[in-house]
């Protein structure tokens, strides 16, 4: 399925190009999914590497291109390359942002797909991919050198050209990557990419949610974000790292003061959570370091304990209202009574001298 904003649609590399100069803020998103079919039953599946190049050109004129289907695996990704080596990578250069869900392409059919150029890059997203630490060390491999702020030691220039897959030198536009739900990536595959990551000014978003992450990959990031001068953002949510880990991470963040362009630290959904008390603490320790912190859990607690009080008090005023109403009515009744009394004895002494 290939749809654009606005409705014109470009169907060769040539009228991509155009219409991507003339609207540079527009883009033209591909979706490859089994899920159109599978509602649609006058439609025939057909495994996407047999389709003709024809077909597969038509779908790469994109800017943005999302790979959702099951089925997709290691030789679609072949057809692919195939495809764009024939128009000299023309097709692949226009790439703006690469999406892969739930893909059938394992380590090898996304390491492919990465090696393509792709010098207007500036988007990488893998969810669910089963993907390993090779594809992060592949992309921390090809992001060595960009604009780096350090020199890059000779021995690490010879250990990125001489590794397995090579790297992909055109990554100058890279800003954002997301690995989500990857727990095959580990510890091992965070730090490889942070390692690489030192010598790189161009990566500003790092998105590593649910895959696995433990007190290592915290050690790592306390090291990374202190020397970084691109990163921006740190997203470690629903990892495996424990109250100490976060308060060593608060403490170098701390550290820096104003220093360095990293501004937001995600660490949201640990598995085991963290208690109340080990939040309220870590909350405590940020404050002092002069770090903002913002702790749904300890807002929606404190929130809580709020309305508990203002119900307890509402439920004490309104106890003391009612209190205040029987002691009214017990003071009623006793006038009444005492009135009653007076009426009686007042009539018993009228009846005497009547």
């Amino acid at each position: 399925t290939t749809t654009a904003i606005p409705s014109f649609v470009p169907r060769t590399v040539h009228e991509l190009e155009q219409y991507l100069l003339e609207a540079p803020n527009e883009d033209v998103l591909t979706i490859i999914s089994r899920r159109a079919i599978h509602a649609d039953p006058t439609t025939r599946w057909v495994p996407f590497c047999i389709l003709p190049d024809a077909a597969i050109a038509r779908l790469l004129c994109c800017s943005l291109l999302s790979i959702t289907s099951p089925s997709f695996g290691p030789m679609d990704a072949h057809r692919v390359s195939q495809v764009s080596n024939k128009s000299q990578h023309r097709l692949w250069a226009n790439l703006r942002a690469l999406s892969l869900y739930e893909t059938s392409l394992g380590d090898e059919g996304l390491i492919t797909l990465l090696q393509l150029p792709s010098p207007a890059l500036k988007a990488l997203s893998f969810s669910n991919t089963n993907c390993s630490h090779h594809v992060a060390d592949f992309i921390g491999r090809s992001l060595v050198g960009q604009d780096s702020p350090f020199p890059v030691p000779h021995k690490l220039l010879q250990q990125v050209s001489t590794s397995r897959h090579g790297r992909n030198g055109s990554f100058q536009s890279l800003v954002k990557v997301t690995f989500e739900d990857e727990p095959r990536l580990g510890d091992r595959g965070a730090i490889e990419l942070m390692h690489m990551l030192q010598y790189n000014g161009t990566l500003r978003h790092l998105v590593l949610r649910r895959c696995a992450l433990g007190t290592r990959t915290a050690a790592q990031v306390a090291q990374f974000v202190g020397i970084s001068e691109s990163i921006r953002t740190v997203n470690l949510n629903g990892n495996q790292i424990d109250a100490a880990a976060v308060l060593r991470l608060l403490r170098a963040l701390g550290s820096m003061g104003n220093k360095g362009p990293l501004r937001h630290l995600h660490l949201a959904g640990q598995d085991p959570p963290l208690n109340l008390k080990s939040l309220r603490d870590l909350k405590l320790n940020g404050i002092e370091l002069g770090l903002e912190m913002d702790i749904p859990a300890i807002t929606a607690a404190m929130e809580s304990a709020d309305f508990l009080r203002r119900q307890l008090e509402a439920e004490e005023e309104a106890f003391e209202r009612v209190q205040k109403s029987f002691d009214m009515l017990a003071q009623s009744e006793a006038a009444l009574g005492r009135g009653f009394r007076r009426l009686a004895a007042a009539s018993f002494i009228k009846q005497v001298h009547l």
